[in-house]
């Protein structure tokens, strides 16, 4: 019985993007789609680039086809699942730089690196718990009697937890309270393996510039992990966070950055550059493969992606580059 009302549903949904002008050519594939996928996720979520309101109704512009849709809808679930993998690299990567800073400040006993004295609490009026320097120590603590190795395993056989094993058993969002408590010495420690000294763009900018851009980066990374995470659409996710310092403004060639432009501008300044040169090779790679069946959408996503799309007629290939 339920079996039967899914099929009635794809049905009734099959009839509703027939009414509103969508071309489909087999409807088998549809009707497969839209039962593996949902109709939500991969027509609500990517229809909107392709429709227009006619009087009070919306319907989809003329030539428009389920297969570009689709087209779209895949491109970005790649997107996402590559910068799945990339913020789960960049991830262990700070996980490590900021161990070697715990290590190299207070040793590598848990009961001296975890002392509430070595950090700063940063936390303001009605912050929630888990989000001040008491709560992530806490958090911090709770992994360290986790039943799960290698954590486990140095606690029951060393009596101790170092910090490079132990940041392994938390989150990335508690990594990130965790550097946002750091003390100027041990922050400076940190900004200097996370930014390669070379960059004329991080040479420009001044010590509290440079920490402010650092933890925006951070947030910024972790929002994108989040939405890849949670299935979310990537291609035109704008977080919330942006530069607190509004002095950076200055001091990049656009100041109206934002989205997968500002997401892409912060990796590509990193001292750890893989994330950004996969996220990249994967763009590539993704919009060749759609943009020559649908080179149309090239003014749409370029806006989007914050990338100069250079079309077959320009190239032998579409290719991307950051604006």
């Amino acid at each position: 019985m339920q079996s039967h009302t899914m099929y009635e549903l794809v049905d009734k949904q099959v009839e509703k993007l027939n009414s509103q002008g969508l071309i489909i050519h087999d409807y088998d594939d549809l009707k497969n789609d839209l039962r593996i996928y949902g109709y939500s996720n991969l027509i609500k979520s990517y229809r909107d680039p392709y429709m227009h309101f006619d009087g009070t109704t919306k319907r989809y512009r003329n030539g428009i086809t389920y297969e570009q849709i689709c087209s779209l809808y895949l491109m970005d679930k790649s997107l996402r699942t590559c910068i799945m993998a990339a913020m789960l690299d960049l991830e262990e990567y700070i996980k490590t730089q900021l161990a070697e800073v715990l290590l190299c400040s207070f040793g590598e006993k848990q009961e001296d690196y975890l002392q509430f004295k070595n950090f700063r609490d940063r936390s303001k009026p009605y912050t929630p718990d888990r989000f001040t320097l008491e709560g992530v120590l806490n958090s911090l603590t709770e992994a360290s009697l986790s039943g799960k190795n290698p954590i486990k395993y140095y606690r029951e056989k060393y009596g101790n937890v170092p910090p490079w094993i132990l940041l392994k058993g938390v989150y990335f969002g508690t990594t990130i309270n965790l550097i946002n408590s750091l003390k100027p010495k041990e922050r400076d420690m940190f900004a200097s393996s996370f930014y390669p000294p070379e960059d004329e763009f991080i040479q420009s900018l001044s010590r509290a510039q440079l920490q402010s851009l650092m933890m925006d980066t951070l947030y910024i990374a972790n929002a994108y992990r989040n939405c890849a995470a949670h299935g979310g659409r990537i291609y035109d996710f704008d977080t919330s966070n942006r530069f607190h310092d509004r002095s950076l403004f200055t001091k990049i060639p656009n100041p109206h950055i934002r989205g997968f432009n500002l997401f892409l501008f912060l990796l590509c300044h990193l001292q750890y550059r893989e994330p950004y040169k996969s996220i990249m090779n994967t763009l590539n790679y993704e919009l060749n493969f759609h943009l020559e069946k649908y080179s149309e959408d090239a003014t749409y996503l370029s806006q989007y992606l914050g990338v100069e799309i250079l079309l077959k007629t320009d190239l032998d290939h579409p290719k991307s580059k950051p604006k």
